[in-house]
């Protein structure tokens, strides 16, 4: 009898190494294909265009790069980036609170023709709001519009937006909000 439970147990663990499939031992496990690889990709990350297969780009001269070829043909293999505009990527800052209208908000340049625009709250208690590119040494000097115009209430939001071609970091030193109608800025973020 413990020659049964011998040639048993040799059978068991003679199974559980080997398996019970005539298929050769050394053969190669297929590779899972990069879809499989990342079928558990955060949901937030897929609504904001994230695949699984892209890399996520924190440099911002690559960032710059990157976005320019995929709009024009670029010729040279790096990109250069003033050193002035250089410094001032990276640049986290708040906008001043105002109560009245519960303006609240990080702004983030993250390459040097975009800022993002964080955590932005408003009541909407003004009407439409307009982004302006603005000099901190005379508020009145308006260099630029940009999009979106806030027209309604937000909540923690977040958006980008894009410095026009003719200007630089350099040429503005804030993000001012206006008013509809209004020539003082109701709110500013210095850009540092």
């Amino acid at each position: 009898m413990s020659t049964k439970r011998l040639v048993m147990l040799i059978i068991l663990v003679s199974v559980s190494l080997f398996g019970c499939s005539p298929q050769k031992q050394d053969s190669i496990a297929e590779t899972a294909t990069p879809n499989q690889q990342n079928s558990e990709v955060d949901p937030l990350l897929e609504k904001r265009g994230f695949d699984g297969n892209s890399m996520i780009i924190t440099d911002p001269v690559l960032y710059d790069y990157i976005n320019s070829k995929k709009t024009s043909a670029v010729a040279s293999a790096t990109a250069t980036v003033d050193p002035a505009v250089q410094k001032k990527i990276g640049t986290i800052e708040n906008f001043q609170k105002v109560n009245k209208y519960n303006i609240s908000g990080k702004i983030n340049v993250i390459s040097s023709n975009t800022i993002r625009i964080s955590e932005f709250n408003y009541n909407g208690g003004c009407g439409s709001l307009s982004i302006k590119l603005t000099l901190s040494s005379n508020k009145n000097t308006i260099l630029a519009t940009v999009p979106p115009i806030i027209s309604t209430a937000r909540t923690s939001d977040t958006f980008d937006i894009t410095i026009p071609s003719n200007l630089t970091l350099v040429k503005f030193d804030q993000v001012s909000l206006y008013c509809q109608g209004q020539d003082e800025p109701i709110s500013s973020a210095p850009i540092k």
